[in-house]
């Protein structure tokens, strides 16, 4: 029997994989005879970590999801409670997970990475610039990434792709999604969105 999108299933993230995604299997073994696919790609969770997601994209052999919200999750799932954190259907919390900046992080589809330290984000960046590296075989060694003073690792994109629908809102996607989400009140956190509001298209 195949997944739709919109499902929710338990899964345990076991690696943490290129553009922010946890790389995830059921949590319960015995689910591989019962269900299609196997393999998750999945927003917002961390190796170690088991969870409930919200599945978005189904395909022949791996489906794409979201870490769920309690508030959003089928009654069967909240009865049985046991979750870590007040917000997100986390079994348990992961050492290297941290509190978002962004109020509309998982809501919104501009950031992947806010979940953990900014320190852990460039320890993986490194290694998948490595792993790149290698797999190309460029025989060149990886530049090393330094870390930022505070007041510089917010607004330093200076180009992105604003998303703005038929009913004029103007955002990013959310997650595996083509649904626009409007940025939050404080303002986008990869760029200066704030000071260019007056600037945005109506339509």
């Amino acid at each position: 029997r195949r997944f739709r999108p919109g499902a929710f299933v338990e899964l345990e993230c076991r690696h943490f994989v290129a553009e922010g995604l946890g790389l995830s299997y059921f949590a319960d073994e015995s689910l591989k005879e019962k269900f299609k696919p196997h393999v998750f790609f999945i927003w917002g969770v961390l190796p170690g970590e088991r969870f409930l997601a919200r599945l978005a994209q189904v395909k022949s052999k791996v489906a794409h999801g979201v870490l769920a919200r309690i508030d959003e999750l089928p009654a069967e799932f909240v009865g049985e409670g046991n979750f870590a954190h007040e917000t997100w259907a986390l079994r348990n919390l992961a050492e290297d997970r941290g509190k978002p900046a962004c109020d509309q992080y998982l809501r919104c589809g501009g950031c992947r990475m806010q979940h953990m330290s900014y320190e852990r984000t460039l320890y993986y960046k490194q290694a998948w610039l490595q792993s790149q590296l290698d797999r190309n075989k460029v025989e060149v060694p990886a530049m090393e990434f330094h870390s930022l003073p505070e007041d510089t690792r917010w607004h330093y994109r200076n180009h992105v792709q604003v998303h703005i629908n038929k009913f004029g809102t103007y955002g990013f996607y959310e997650p595996v999604s083509y649904r626009t989400r409007a940025f939050p009140e404080h303002g986008c956190l990869i760029f200066d969105e704030k000071s260019l509001r007056e600037k945005f298209p109506r339509f």
